[in-house]
């Protein structure tokens, strides 16, 4: 039994559960309005795949509020999210809000219903590790102080910002062009302590670019590979604009070049099937989706690999096999196709593997 029942300390342990459950999970996530106005906060929200590679969006608030608002926030979420796990957790749950959160499909949990559930799980109310863990939070919040100071804002802000993106392909490219960005500094960087931190940036990004492959795997997932690629090119084309409003404006781009080259008197050589909106790593990150597809059973769990790596940062630990095991024990056969599709990702996203992932991947 647990006696943390309120405030921080609470807001870790729902983070603790979530993470027993297979979630990815992070805390403390906060939604803007699209003028830059802050909505609401998330005090835990975590994701979990299944073996068809559809996503599981797991909400948890765990504030100490008198009342119901906290649950009508919830229901809120619920729908921005389009999922259906919820929890409340605090010590002040009466029958009365147990019941209101039902009818919005919202499960309300007392402190007291946490201590059994934690025991069922053989969860030891003295493990606070990896990143659900105050020492994590502690490195994590000088780590990216540091980077503020040097002007990362944006970079930072891109991990709050992921949760908000609901379109899983454009996050795809957001993280793609984030993750060469900061590893072109991390490379000729010489402080070793700016060094660090962007490597813990970097693993972040892994974690997030992972995610969103995942999902994007999970959208093709019911589609037949003869099918697949013509769906892939569309959704990785799109984003504010549909698939067929960017090639009309490709159309029209054409017929523009077209026109003035004939102006000049001059011969056109471009054809139309020379302009493409599709960025020039399309086809390896097909590839890359497919293998995740084809081995759904293994690649499901790969963000609590990648959420393991992070901690190994934190925690200034070599991420090797040892440290691996130690948190999520699993059999040789197992690790050794978990490897290699990680091996798969980060060899998709580097040319070569980046010093805190060589213990781990050579």
């Amino acid at each position: 039994m647990s006696d943390v029942t309120s405030g921080y300390e609470l807001e870790r342990r729902a983070h603790r559960l979530a993470w027993t459950l297979g979630y990815f999970s992070r805390r403390q996530i906060i939604l803007y309005s699209d003028g830059g106005n802050t909505i609401t906060d998330i005090d835990v929200i975590g994701i979990k795949f299944d073996e068809t590679l559809s996503p599981d969006v797991l909400l948890i608030e765990t504030k100490s509020e008198k009342g119901f608002a906290s649950i009508l926030k919830l229901k809120g979420l619920l729908d921005y999210f389009t999922t259906k796990s919820a929890y409340i957790i605090r010590p002040n749950i009466t029958p009365d809000i147990i019941r209101f959160s039902e009818k919005l499909k919202i499960n309300a949990l007392h402190t007291s219903r946490l201590d059994e559930i934690e025991d069922s799980l053989d969860i030891d109310s003295d493990d606070w590790n990896l990143s659900y863990s105050a020492e994590y939070d502690s490195y994590r919040d000088e780590l990216l102080l540091l980077l503020g100071k040097l002007n990362y804002r944006n970079e930072i802000g891109l991990l709050n910002d992921f949760w908000e993106e609901q379109d899983s392909y454009s996050s795809m490219k957001i993280l793609i062009s984030a993750i060469n960005f900061i590893k072109e500094r991390y490379d000729v960087e010489k402080d070793l302590e700016i060094k660090n931190a962007l490597a813990f940036l970097l693993s972040e990004y892994i974690s997030l670019f992972l995610i969103s492959v995942l999902k994007s795997a999970g959208i093709l997932y019911k589609y037949p590979t003869h099918q697949r690629s013509r769906v892939f090119h569309e959704k990785l084309i799109s984003g504010k604009l549909s698939f067929r409003e960017k090639e009309d404006l490709l159309d029209k781009f054409f017929s523009f070049l077209k026109s003035y080259t004939k102006s000049l008197g001059k011969k056109m050589t471009i054809k139309r099937e020379d302009l493409t909106l599709l960025p020039i790593y399309h086809d390896d990150l097909y590839r890359l989706i497919n293998i995740f597809i084809d081995l759904s059973k293994h690649s499901k769990i790969l963000p609590i690999i990648t959420d393991i790596m992070s901690s190994s940062i934190i925690d200034q630990k070599e991420l090797n096999k040892k440290y691996l095991l130690k948190h999520y024990p699993m059999t040789e056969e197992s690790y050794d196709i978990t490897i290699t599709l990680l091996n798969q990702l980060v060899g998709f996203l580097f040319p070569e593997i980046p010093i805190f992932l060589k213990d781990l991947l050579l």
